[in-house]
């Protein structure tokens, strides 16, 4: 993280083409599970921002949390939506998702 006038940037992780499109089906399988369930969609901007900074945080295996089940990817999903601290871009209280531990 760079801080900047008391003021945190977050970073987000660069990632590869494979990578990005893996994101982009967690998110798409996110927000059709959000829309099933019946509840508040969120968007897609916001969720892909919070897969990124999660990535830099504490790694993601991406190809894992799209093949999960719906319990564990639904686990994983909103926990990381509602711990995002997306003022430092880390995961607040201890919540760790997992298929956290670095790359695929």
């Amino acid at each position: 993280m760079t801080v900047v006038k008391n003021r945190h940037v977050v970073t987000f992780p660069t990632l590869t083409p494979k990578e990005r499109k893996t994101v982009q089906a967690i998110v798409k399988r996110w927000l059709a599970m959000q829309k099933r369930w019946g509840i508040a969609l969120s968007d897609a901007m916001s969720v892909e921002m919070d897969l990124y900074a999660t990535h830099g945080d504490c790694g993601l295996k991406f190809a894992a949390l799209l093949a999960a089940d719906d319990f564990n990817f639904g686990h994983d999903l909103s926990g990381i939506q509602a711990h995002m601290n997306r003022r430092t871009g880390k995961l607040d209280n201890h919540f760790l998702p997992r298929f956290s531990g670095g790359g695929q």
